[in-house]
């Protein structure tokens, strides 16, 4: 990426986060909405931080070059955080395809295509990249939801199913003549 484009975004930078928190946290009820906007305190208000980490983790990665793999802890925590909340995959990867529609914009009013095509090539493909680990990492994190859920529901009828005979336990420890 050319120096000016990236500057053009650095120069932006608390725009475009102020932009993409907003975006996200516009997905929330107005009850938790007035207290993620005004809390500052990170203790207080961990889903704020988490967000604001996550979203200058993703920034750092697409324009200042940083590694993936430095960001992708701050970018884990956002993924978990959403899958807890339990919207589809499509509901989370629209968050982020919104950011990605943001920066085309910014860069489609700000460059010239013809002359600038191949770093409008380079933030659109670290975008699709970011995109498929977002989905891995999403649906990795609800697999792990659906497997906790499962254990638990099996934790909670087994005995009901023993003490109603329809189950009997086995012990592997006994050598049953083998």
């Amino acid at each position: 990426m050319t120096v000016e484009c990236r500057e053009y975004f650095l120069d932006k930078k608390n725009k475009i986060l102020d932009d993409w928190f907003n975006h996200l946290i516009s997905h929330y009820d107005d009850n938790k909405l007035d207290y993620l906007e005004k809390e500052r305190d990170p203790f207080l208000n961990p889903v704020k931080y988490i967000f604001k980490s996550a979203l200058g983790s993703i920034f750092s990665y697409i324009f200042e070059d940083e590694e993936l793999d430095l960001v992708s802890q701050d970018i884990e925590k956002l993924i978990k955080l959403l899958a807890l909340n339990g919207p589809k995959a499509s509901e989370v990867l629209g968050l982020f395809v919104f950011f990605k529609q943001h920066i085309n914009a910014l860069f489609m009013s700000s460059f010239s295509l013809e002359e600038k095509i191949d770093e409008y090539n380079e933030i659109t493909n670290i975008f699709d990249n970011l995109l498929l680990k977002i989905f891995d990492m999403y649906v990795q994190c609800r697999e792990k939801i659906y497997e906790i859920r499962v254990n638990e529901i099996k934790r909670m009828t087994f005995p009901l199913l023993e003490r109603s005979g329809l189950i009997e336990r086995i012990d592997i420890n006994k050598n049953n003549g083998l």
